[in-house]
């Protein structure tokens, strides 16, 4: 009886290898009968009990690892569901608040925000459930497939009957391999659905979430608006304002009694002296690590401050004088800087970073330090000129600068930084904070106002390192008057009664004005470090980068550009932040970047486009970089030839642009799979029209590969020598000897013939040279003339040994051919000049002639003269 198809041993083969299904089959050595199965042949019948038995105990664990899955699906459903409750709560409290307008905005935005955070950690928690269900699927259906061709293939051998089938063991354990398998595929199947619903459940309420989120995003800017815009009484709102005040009198009064009463009570619960002994191991070794952090910085202090010093009086633009200066307080004060960052290390290490007073104490020493160092700094740049100041400023407006903004600086650091803190971790109420930050935006806003005085602030600009557009004095006056009227708003809506639209802009006004400040300052700095990097001429990298200087002006004047407006755009959105208009109102009113016409899969939005063009422009700054990288660092630590050099940096090139085009037309839309189609309905195009351009393109591919010309190579093209400069992708550049460029078309270069002198390299090349001597000249020795003059010359190789044949009998002179070798085709022509001249001087001075062609006249036979006095 025969066996059935051989497709059964491959089904079971199949089986044994399924995931979660190991089943190695191996005979015992040595045992009767014992078959090993081959990896490349059929399983022995005999083994087919075995290898069931196997799948079914591989079954097993399948079933508990499902029963796993479940767990793991079951915890992670619980957690979304919690959260999704817990976020549902959350928002529908913050829509009651809304109806009923008893809501704090700001508040309410960062419950906003924690609700848009809850939207997103439901997302990944539908994922994660997608991604286990997806798992279920797979091996669910791997288990079904096996199970149903096992069913197939033991059906296929009771039809055959053989022997095998009618065995019990194999009957006993097919029945248990597919009853597990049936229970699998039903516990399998039974989890499926469960995830399905749940994912379902998830679905539609993270869905809800997010709608609930969008509405109350659109109502809290209703409210936001409106409260803008409620007008209160004058009587109200004067009663407000003294609540306000006294409110706030009376916190910064009870604040020096609550710091002592909290100290009183710490000394007296005993808890003070109980953590001190708890902490006693890391106390010491912060006392320890005070003592080596101090030592350490006022050694490195002596050693950088010098440096410091001389790189200050070397410098000549401003910015960098300024940053230097400051490097070199920051320098001289190192000491102090050590002991701030030690305390920072001792709250994080002492567990105390959370406490308030920890808090506030790191923050003030921060803030006495920052204060420290700007009033030097400010002294220094404002010293006037007769104590040497950076600015050269007239003594009036040195000395106003000077005491101005110095208390400015005071004001901002104790006031808007220290006070404002404070009053946020001490717990303020929310009207004091309102009232003590909108005096400080009062303040900032006045003060500035004071310090942009016509008299002094047109002699500040003039030595500013601003546009040339803001020193004229109807910029400076606009500037003035936008802060005039920015304070005559503030003052008129809050004696209107719009308390609320007087803060916000107040808020707005002052921060805006911080944030272009503070974006000049950085860019200063920023522009003093390009300067100092990749200026053309002085930059350190710059000089270290071997590209043309036309190429790294042009790199210079570009990252600068793109830098200058990176920072303004990103001030740009800081400023509107301050005036209401967050990322997402921006993200809204760009969105019409988004439109445009539809060219089939191609949408030719401005977004799109502008994309592709930076897409495109990135892809060819990159391959500059990549090259000049590998220009030098690479090509200089391996002894390779030029030419491969150029082979190597011109195909990375030219992969790299192939890439940023595909790139770009992705973006554009355009799928990469139709790009084959594109290029196959231009190749029509190219046959007739482009054939030349095509021609010349393949023909530079091949110079670049092939390489039968490089880069260097000295070459006579069309009797001119001269050598390669480029080999581009339609023409080769050619410099001839006298300086002049040909452009070659490569296909001329490939059907042509060309001498190339350097193919194999710039070594020796054979010189040939020809003189003729008169008959009467000594045939030996001329030769050894020759020979001696030829070892004598430095250019000439002594290996191979220079030759002189005598070549044949002139007409006028015996003709000699000397042959020697240079050591480079560089040296042909000035070795023919010099061999020449030692040649004529050596034969003049042993009297040998060099003759010239000349001819005998013989005459036969000449008319007779006339006599003498005939007519």
């Amino acid at each position: 009886m025969g066996l059935p198809p051989f497709r059964l041993w491959l089904a079971l083969a199949l089986m044994v290898c399924l995931p979660l299904m190991p089943c190695p089959v191996r005979a015992q050595s040595g045992a009767p009968g014992a078959a090993t199965p081959s990896p490349e042949g059929p399983l022995s019948p005999e083994l087919l009990p075995r290898v069931l038995t196997e799948g079914a105990a591989a079954l097993e664990q399948a079933g508990a690892r499902l029963k796993d899955l479940q767990a793991q699906a079951d915890r992670l459903h619980e957690k979304a569901a919690g959260e999704l409750q817990l976020y549902k709560a959350k928002a529908a409290t913050l829509k009651a608040s809304l109806a009923v307008g008893e809501v704090v905005l700001p508040r309410a935005e960062a419950e906003l925000k924690e609700l848009g955070q809850g939207v997103e950690r439901l997302a990944a928690d539908l994922k994660a459930l997608g991604h286990l269900r997806d798992q279920v699927v797979q091996e669910a259906q791997a288990k079904a497939k096996a199970r149903a061709t096992l069913e197939e293939e033991l059906a296929g051998l009771t039809a055959s009957r053989h022997s095998l089938s009618r065995t019990p063991g194999l009957r006993q354990a097919a029945s248990r391999y597919l009853a597990l398998a049936r229970d699998f595929e039903r516990q399998a199947a039974q989890l499926t659905g469960q995830l399905e619903k749940r994912l379902a459940e998830l679905s539609q309420g993270q869905a809800e979430l997010a709608a609930a989120r969008e509405q109350l995003a659109a109502s809290l800017d209703q409210a936001w608006w409106a409260r803008l815009f409620t007008r209160s009484t004058y009587v109200a709102g004067l009663e407000r304002l003294r609540a306000q005040v006294a409110d706030t009198w009376q916190a910064l009064l009870a604040l020096p009694a609550r710091v002592a009463e909290l100290g009183r009570r710490l000394a007296a619960s005993g808890a003070l002296a109980a953590y001190l002994g708890a902490k006693a191991a890391p106390l010491t070794g912060l006392l320890l690590l005070l003592v080596g952090m101090t030592v350490a910085a006022v050694r490195l202090g002596r050693l950088v401050v010098p440096r410091l010093g001389d790189w200050q009086a070397a410098a000549e633009e401003l910015s960098p004088r300024v940053i230097l200066h400051l490097a070199h307080l920051v320098a001289s004060q190192l000491a102090l800087v050590a002991l701030w960052v030690w305390l920072l290390l001792a709250l994080v290490t002492l567990e105390l970073g959370s406490h308030p007073a920890a808090y506030l104490t790191a923050l003030a020493g921060g803030v006495l330090l920052a204060r420290r160092l700007t009033r030097q700094l400010v002294n220094r740049v404002f010293a006037g000129p007769q104590a040497g100041g950076i600015l050269p400023l007239d003594e009036a407006t040195a000395r106003f600068y000077r005491r101005h903004l110095r208390r400015l600086a005071t004001y901002i650091l104790l006031f808007g930084v220290l006070g404002l803190t404070t009053a946020r971790v001490l717990g303020f109420s929310p009207g004091s904070r309102e009232l003590l930050t909108y005096l400080f935006q009062v303040g900032l806003l006045g003060w500035a106002l004071w310090i942009l005085r016509p008299r002094y602030f047109e002699a500040l600009v003039s030595e500013l390192p601003v546009p040339a557009w803001f020193q004229r004095r109807g910029v400076l006056r606009l500037l003035r008057g936008l802060i005039f009227l920015c304070l005559g708003l503030i003052i008129l809506t809050e004696l209107l009664g719009f308390q609320a639209l007087s803060l916000y802009l107040a808020q707005a006004a002052a921060g805006s004005g911080l944030a272009v400040v503070a974006a000049w300052v950085f860019w200063q700095g920023l522009r003093a470090a390009l300067k100092h990097f990749f200026h053309p001429r002085h930059g350190r990298v710059t000089g270290r980068l071997p590209v043309r200087p036309e190429v790294a002006e042009r790199s210079y004047r570009t990252l600068k550009h793109t830098l200058l407006a990176v920072v303004v755009a990103a001030t740009l959105v800081v400023a509107l932040s301050f005036w209401g208009m967050r990322p997402a109102h921006l993200a809204r009113i760009l969105e019409w970047l988004n439109y445009g016409p539809a060219l089939g899969p191609i949408r030719l939005s401005p977004l799109a486009l502008g994309a592709a063009i930076l897409i495109v422009y990135g892809g060819f700054w990159f391959s500059r970089l990549l090259r000049a990288f590998l220009e030098m660092n690479l090509y200089p630590r391996r002894d390779w030839d030029p030419g491969v050099c150029y082979t190597i940096s011109t195909t990375l090139h030219y992969v790299v642009l192939i890439l940023t085009v595909l790139l770009a037309l992705n973006v554009l839309g355009v799928p990469l799979a139709n790009v084959a189609l594109v290029a196959g309905a231009l190749g029509v195009g190219i046959g007739f029209g482009l054939q030349n351009i095509v021609n010349n393109f393949l023909s530079g591919l091949i110079l670049l590969f092939e390489r039968p010309i490089k880069v260097g190579d000295l070459l006579v093209v069309d009797g001119q020598w001269g050598t390669v400069k480029e080999i581009r992708v339609r023409s080769t550049v050619f410099q001839t000897a006298d300086k002049a460029v040909l452009i070659i078309p490569n296909s001329e270069l490939l059907s042509s013939k060309i001498i190339n002198w350097t193919h194999y390299g710039w070594g020796p090349t054979r010189l040939t040279l020809r003189v003729g001597v008169s008959y009467g000249s000594d045939v030996a020795l001329v030769t050894r003339i020759l020979l001696d003059l030829c070892a004598a010359n430095p250019r000439v190789a002594p290996e191979p040994p220079p030759q002189v044949f005598f070549e044949a009998f002139g007409d006028s002179s015996l003709n000699f051919t000397i042959w020697v070798h240079v050591n480079t085709p560089g040296d042909r022509v000035p070795a023919t000049h010099e061999l020449n001249r030692a040649i004529f001087e050596a034969f003049r001075a042993h009297g040998i002639d060099i003759p010239f062609p000349q001819r005998d006249l013989h005459l036969k036979s000449w008319p007779p003269l006339p006599p003498p006095g005939a007519a």
